[in-house]
């Protein structure tokens, strides 16, 4: 039985790295919580799990173990930068509206995958490789960008702006998932 509906933030370390990932949660107890957040670079959890985090005073909720797994998995995803808006979209509405997915978006290309527990996590895999053959993705990671990168990106997409490309261009940031596919 939740505490109450409110959502606070947990912190989750990021092996190998100098940063670590903050997820919006639900209390369940004093040190356990439901993570109610697609991960955007962790891979130690994932949406919906139940983890226990450090009881300690005044520091930071700090996910110590995944306490019960959810079902859901997450794909990590960066799209190519030459890969059309069009193109993007199109394989974000077969994975919404045909795989059951859903997702969270930090700028332009970087996407997170969540994929519900009762999904045909087959399907979803044979479908991205697909589109990594026809190499719509980058072949840098979130890794690659960096948290500070990825706090900026996804800032400036929450504000609105939209940042200027090598070229001059300046991209569309919104993508039209209503419509069907072909």
């Amino acid at each position: 039985m939740p505490l109450n509906n409110q959502l606070v933030q947990i912190w989750i370390d990021l092996p190998g790295r100098e940063y670590q990932e903050t997820l919006q949660a639900t209390p369940l107890s004093k040190s356990l919580f439901r993570i109610r957040e697609i991960p955007f670079i962790a891979d130690q959890v994932n949406y919906m799990d139940i983890v226990r985090c450090q009881e300690a005073g005044e520091t930071p909720r700090k996910v110590i173990e995944v306490f019960k797994s959810s079902g859901y998995s997450t794909i990590h995803l960066m799209f190519a930068e030459h890969t059309p808006k069009g193109q993007i979209g199109q394989c974000l509405r077969v994975l919404l509206q045909k795989k059951g997915a859903t997702y969270r978006r930090s700028g332009l290309r970087a996407f997170s995958i969540n994929i519900p527990p009762e999904a045909d996590k087959s399907s979803i895999t044979g479908y991205l490789e697909q589109l990594k053959q026809s190499g719509m993705f980058s072949e840098e990671n979130h890794d690659v960008i960096g948290a500070f990168e990825q706090a900026r990106r996804h800032l400036d997409y929450l504000m609105g702006k939209r940042p200027e490309l090598q070229d001059g261009r300046v991209p569309e940031t919104e993508f039209d998932l209503s419509s069907s596919d072909q």
